[in-house]
């Protein structure tokens, strides 16, 4: 017992040793923390649904398997049922307002380990100490979570306090490789030891709620509340306040400048930020020259973050932000990765994205998977030289192409634009999965390429049009089933009225709730009606000629 005791007496007195950062305070949810000394703060997306903090160490470490691993402090919050607001309480403000803050906070998890479980990829765990504390009249629950079985980067320990407040647990997690606990734990512990509740800053949530309102407005595509000019102000204003919000953001070391479409904020040398800018730029200029014209909206730039790092990239884009949003208008790489392979790869991919989904919403939607999975694997792939992009299939197709040829995995051309799910590939990293999706990227660099003549020219054009006018006699089609609901519920007597909005979340909720068979038997539907419009008049031996054709282009 006296081993122990002074144990605990030494702990004590060298947790007390250890610098912090300058404390942390968040007044719209009513704590504070001090971080360990250098830890650098992340900005937290927009969009971002329940992580409230991210702190990321000022240094990487080596571990087992090679990589570099920078230990990272989250701050996560899982909002209680009924959240109390009373004088009095632990952080109390004596303001009944806390249900309000809360009531738009989207959090899919029941508890941090249910968070753990839907979340964690990296490796098999289990917790290997649990207990619980009282801190004041705050209850902790430590936990000390081990990776080892099939563990992505080496041996790893999460170490992560669960503070029960008021308005809900504030679950604080860091994450730290097994070979640099001792050194790093001290730290974390210390640090841990700092967070508290404080009196919270109504006005700071109500501007961040306003803001998000705003935004929802800006984004608005189908409704009337906004005419195409007001939507594009708004749009452009709401997106140029994130981008200035994060130039505000950086951390040291970082530096920023300003292209026609980005906002290039980068931990790099600068002559590497500018290749990443020069993709970037070249392909939206691309973009806009070749499909500016599916869609009337306003495209607004976006941040291009050129991280120094895989590790570092991933500090960044860790989070439950909706990666499609239109408020996540950031875009993140690295150096390290190699800039002509996957990163420029991954950059193109979500300037397509975000693209695609700002122009034409409804479109972005209906894509049938033939024509997203082919646009992604042929401009994802291609290379910046100058300022105009090369079109070149990468190794990855070329031996999918040629393993599937082997393998009797290709499919007829008519067979794949018919295509609606992946059900039957069973997952996109079976053979059939893989063989589709080289061979749907192909055949996009075919109509793109040598197909654009005779039979088949601007084939993927025509193909857009009259899937754009199909969407758009359904989407009329939802909103008479719209308003009929609202003019049924007003005959009866509903004595909630809904608006237009709130009708059509509703629908959407019906909608999705729906049999699977019933959204795929649409999906096919749409198919159809596309394949046979853009394909109008066509037989038997015009698709084996088409099909003879690519494969023999293909080889």
């Amino acid at each position: 017992m006296r081993k122990n005791t002074a144990a605990v007496f030494a702990l004590f007195v060298f947790l007390s040793l250890v610098s912090l950062a300058e404390g942390y305070d968040n007044r719209k949810y009513g704590f504070s923390i001090n971080p360990p000394e250098k830890w650098v703060r992340l900005p937290i997306k927009p969009e971002e649904k329940w992580i409230v903090a991210k702190f990321k160490s000022d240094r990487s470490y080596p571990t087992e398997g090679g990589y570099e691993h920078t230990p990272m402090m989250k701050v996560i919050l899982f909002p209680a049922q009924k959240p109390e607001d009373e004088e009095g309480k632990e952080g109390g403000d004596g303001e009944p307002d806390i249900v309000e803050i809360l009531k738009a906070f989207s959090n899919p998890y029941k508890d941090y380990k249910d968070y753990l479980k839907k979340n964690f990829d990296a490796g098999g765990y289990f917790v290997s100490s649990e207990k619980d504390e009282k801190y004041g009249s705050i209850t902790v629950t430590k936990l000390e979570i081990t990776v080892e079985k099939l563990a992505r980067y080496g041996k790893q320990r999460i170490v992560t306090w669960i503070f029960h407040t008021r308005i809900g647990d504030f679950a604080v997690e860091t994450d730290l490789m097994e070979t640099y606990v001792g050194k790093l734990a001290p730290a974390v512990l210390s640090s841990l030891n700092t967070f508290k509740t404080i009196k919270r800053d109504k006005s700071a949530a109500k501007e961040e709620e306003e803001e998000a309102e705003r935004i929802k407005a800006a984004v608005k595509n189908r409704g009337k509340a906004l005419t195409p000019e007001e939507r594009k102000k708004a749009r452009m204003e709401a997106a140029e306040r994130i981008l200035a919000k994060a130039k505000q953001d950086l951390p040291a070391g970082w530096a920023w400048f300003d292209t026609e479409h980005f906002l290039v904020v980068y931990h790099t040398p600068r002559t590497k930020a500018d290749r990443s800018a020069n993709q970037a730029e070249s392909c939206r200029a691309w973009l806009n020259a070749t499909f500016g014209h599916i869609g009337t909206e306003y495209c607004p730039r976006c941040v291009l973050r050129v991280c120094k790092n895989w590790d570092e990239e991933k500090a960044y884009r860790d989070s439950s932000a909706g990666t499609w949003a239109f408020e996540n208008r950031e875009i993140t790489t690295n150096v390290e990765s190699g800039e002509k392979k996957f990163e420029f790869e991954y950059i193109n991919r979500m300037i397509v994205h975000k693209f695609f989904s700002d122009k034409n919403e409804l479109l972005w939607e209906g894509l049938p998977l033939w024509l997203e999975k082919g646009l992604d694997q042929y401009i994802g792939t291609a290379i910046a030289k100058g300022k105009q992009l090369m079109f070149e299939p990468d190794n990855w197709e070329r031996d999918r192409i040629k393993e599937a040829r082997k393998q009797g995995n290709l499919m007829k051309i008519k067979d794949l634009l018919l295509k609606a799910d992946v059900s039957s590939f069973g997952s996109w990293n079976s053979d059939s999965g893989q063989a589709y999706l080289a061979q749907c990227g192909s055949l996009v660099r075919y109509f793109m390429g040598p197909g654009n003549k005779d039979m088949t020219k601007d084939v993927i054009f025509k193909y857009l049009k009259n899937l754009i006018t199909i969407l758009e006699e359904k989407e009329k089609e939802r909103e008479k089933q719209i308003k009929a609901a609202m003019e049924r519920e007003a005959k009866e007597g509903d004595d909630r009225p809904m608006t237009e909005e709130e009708e059509e979340e509703e629908f959407r909720k019906r909608k999705a709730s729906g049999s699977m068979e019933a959204f795929l038997r649409e999906k096919r539907d749409i198919l159809d009606k596309s394949l046979s419009e853009t394909f109008k008049g066509w037989k038997d031996p015009h698709w084996q000629a088409l099909n003879d054709s690519w494969n023999a282009w293909s080889k």
